[in-house]
């Protein structure tokens, strides 16, 4: 009778495990955090592009996450439903004023941190002399990872 004890408790301490493994990969999924999409990413990132560039950042907005897919911005045609929802952006509006140069310097230094970041638009709204007044609206892009349960 012994080794079917030992037997029974295997069993019982296998199930224990799957069972706590399952709730950890529902717990992970559940939190569904996206580092590229943080703020102190993404602050980390202008600051290094600004100090580059001896850039000084006026002021930075965020927007709310959001899927890529729901905003209306991407149309896919043929794609797994599944992966679809593991896609989201962040909108980032920028406000400087610096030479016109270092505007130019600056978004090239974005260019260079790969292709999850785009600059979606460049407004001027003052220009005195060789210094511009200027908003860089930018987009930050994120796939989420879901972990298998």
């Amino acid at each position: 009778m012994g080794k079917y004890t030992a037997m029974s408790e295997n069993f019982e301490t296998e199930n224990y495990i799957i069972t706590e493994r399952m709730e950890y990969l529902s717990r992970i999924n559940e939190l569904n955090f996206n580092y590229e999409l943080s703020r102190e990413n993404i602050i980390a990132i202008l600051n290094d592009c600004t100090a580059k560039n001896n850039i000084l950042i006026s002021n930075i907005k965020f927007s709310e996450a959001e899927d890529i897919f729901s905003s209306g911005e991407i149309e896919i045609i043929d794609f797994d439903l599944g992966v679809k929802d593991n896609f989201q952006f962040i909108n980032v509006k920028v406000e400087f004023k610096l030479k016109f140069g270092e505007l130019l310097s600056f978004i090239d230094d974005m260019r260079d941190y790969g292709k999850d970041i785009s600059v979606t638009g460049i407004h001027v709204i003052s220009w005195e002399g060789d210094m511009v007044y200027a908003v860089v609206d930018i987009k930050f892009y994120a796939v989420s990872m879901v972990v298998e349960t």
